[in-house]
């Protein structure tokens, strides 16, 4: 994620994976990360943190779909 440079490599594997995917629930992107094993043990905790944090950032968004689940999708800017 070339354009993500200043972010760490948590930030930007969240943004990796959310690109991959049209969006996911937050136990489906920490299954994915820690399917992956390069960013370490991390917890859905932190990170629903850092969700916040790119999204207060404009780079990821919150989807609410109908039946309630909140997804989150990468921004395409």
């Amino acid at each position: 994620m070339k354009g993500f440079q200043g972010l760490d490599a948590i930030d930007q594997g969240i943004l990796h994976f959310l690109s991959l995917y049209e969006h996911l629930n937050l136990s489906d992107l920490w299954f994915e990360i820690g399917e992956a094993g390069t960013l370490g043990p991390i917890t859905k905790e932190e990170i629903s943190r850092r969700l916040q944090s790119l999204m207060n950032q404009g780079l990821v968004e919150q989807v609410t779909l109908e039946d309630g689940d909140i997804r989150w999708a990468f921004k395409r800017i």
